[in-house]
Formats: structure tokens, sequence, C-alpha cells
């Protein structure tokens, strides 16, 4: 040895150097080795201590199963698999695949308003097998294709790319305007139509509201001259569009000397944007002695609180 202490006696137990020293703990000293019955103590070592034996820390196990209270990891702790809740994880983890034998629970509570909010966060599609609930609304920003449900309802438009048809129930449209491109009865069942029927005059009843349908009966005989004004909650204006036609029927109880003298839209006069044909040629002049007189009125939008009035008046007596 340089610089040291040459050894002498290698292979002798104890281990001693050429000056007589000896060296406590090292048994033997020889071409293999160094064997050392106590401790080595060393400010570092090299290698990759494949090559050491016997080396064992308590309580750790190369080869079987250890229990850490903590572990403390700067960089990637690679396992076969983790056992436990994992709830005192921390950090984010990725993950190519999940797969759940049973029930997975997410308790973050964050409600979702984009496709970049929520509790769950997915950025691919989802592929569900079963049934699905939502306990609140849903927002789809795209097309939502239905093979078959039981109800649908939206607070916006529903479009069917293949038509619509109701087998049993029937279309039930509570409010708004339907329009329709064109519409075909092959009977089968009744069509029919709501009538308001008041229980009075028109002449003491004169606004006429086509919310309530489009023929007004009115069972109490007139005693006096009218101008009736037909309007809509939104208004008529706004109901129809330049090129609309719509038709009213009122149905008065007759009386001679008591009859309509004219007729408003939206409280417009005939003066003012409302010009009225009677069937015959001229407007009537007196009301029916008996019986019921029924009033048909088509209207026709011209322009805008404009309107041209087809009318006619029969007595059913």
């Amino acid at each position: 040895m340089t610089r040291a202490r040459t050894l002498s006696k290698l292979g002798s137990s104890p281990a001693v150097f050429s000056d007589g020293a000896v060296v406590a703990g090292i048994t033997t000293i020889d071409a293999s080795g160094f064997n050392i019955t106590g401790v080595a103590t060393a400010t570092s070592f090299s290698g990759d201590g494949s090559s050491l034996s016997g080396v064992g820390v308590p309580g750790v196990s190369t080869t079987g199963h250890s229990v850490f209270n903590t572990i403390n990891a700067s960089g990637i702790v690679t396992a076969a698999s983790f056992s436990g809740a994992g709830s005192n994880l921390t950090g984010h983890s990725v993950f190519n695949t999940i797969k759940a034998s049973g029930i997975t629970t997410i308790s973050a509570t964050t409600s979702s308003t984009s496709t970049t909010t929520g509790a769950l966060i997915v950025t691919g599609g989802v592929g569900i097998g079963k049934s699905l609930f939502v306990g609140e609304g849903i927002s789809v920003g795209g097309t939502i294709t239905y093979d078959d449900v039981t109800n649908i309802d939206s607070i916006g438009i529903v479009t069917a790319g293949k038509g619509f048809r109701a087998t049993t129930g029937g279309i039930d449209v509570t409010s708004g305007i339907s329009t329709f491109k064109g519409a075909h009865f092959d009977g089968g069942t009744l069509l029919k139509e709501k009538v308001n029927i008041t229980a009075g005059k028109l002449s003491a009843n004169l606004t006429i509201n086509t919310d309530n349908g489009m023929v007004h009966y009115f069972t109490t005989q007139e005693d006096a001259q009218s101008i009736p004004n037909i309007i809509s909650g939104a208004g008529i204006n706004t109901d129809m569009a330049i090129g609309d036609t719509m038709t009213i029927s009122v149905l008065t109880t007759a009386h001679a000397n008591s009859f309509p003298t004219n007729w408003r839209i939206d409280g417009v006069e005939a003066s003012a944007g409302v010009t009225t044909y009677w069937n015959g040629g001229s407007a009537p002049s007196a009301g029916n002695g008996s019986g019921v007189d029924f009033y048909t009125l088509n209207f026709v939008k011209t322009a805008g609180a404009r309107y041209t009035a087809f009318a006619n008046v029969s007595n059913f007596a």
C-alpha cells in the first residue's frame, strides 16, 4: 500500500499493518477482499451494491412485505400494484386505463358549466352500457340522438330529422304558435277546435282574445251596436308577419238593431289601418231579429299594423 501503512500478515486474523498496528474488526484481508466482523463506516460507497450480501434494514424486506408509516419520494415510485384507499395521496395521477369492478365515487361537488369544469373532466367520449341518472340539468353543445326515450322536456327547439310520429297520446301544444309547411289529415279521429263560450253579449265584451281560441260564441242577446277589438297576448301585429292570414269566427245572439258596425285589430280603427270587404258588396246595416248571427272574418296582414279583412255574416235561426 502507498501513502498508508503496509498491511502484513494478509490472511491472518486479526489483520496487522507492517508497523505492528492491529486493525480491529478485520478478520482477514486477502485477494478476495476484506472480511469485516464489525461496522464499516465511510463517507460514501461506490458501485450499485449488487454484490453486497448480508445487508439488511430492520423492517425492510426486498422479497416479501414491508410496512412503512411514511415514504417521501422526490422522484418516481414504480410498483406492480398499490394497495389501500389512497385517500392521503396528493399530486396529479395519470392513468392510461382505469378498470373498477366495484363502485367508483368522486367526492368533489364542483358543478360543471363547460367542458373544462366540474368534479370529473373527460376530454374524450364517454360510453355508457346501461342507465344514466342526472340529478341536475344537462347542457349539450352538439346534437342529442335518441334511440328510444319516454319523455323529452326541452326549453329550446326539438328537431326531428326524419319526421315526428305520435303513436299514442297525440300532440299537445299549450302555448305559442305552431307553424306547419303543410298538413295532411287522413281521418281516423275527430278534428276539432276550441270554442270560447261567453255567457254574455258581444257589446259588453268587446275584447276578443285569440289566445282563447279563434271561435267566440256570445250567448246573451245583443242590445247595442258595437266595434269589437281583436287582440292576442303578444299582439296581433307581433304574432303575424306580413303576408300572414288568420280567420276569426264570432257568433252573437241576434237582435235586429244591435250588431257590430266595424272591427278593430290591436285597437287599430278601420280608418287607421283596417280595410274591410264584405261578402255581397256592402256591410250589414242591421242585425237579424232572431237566431244566431255568424260573423266570419279573414284578416291578411299587408304591412306593419295594416290589415285587409274579408268578412261575411250569416244568420242561423
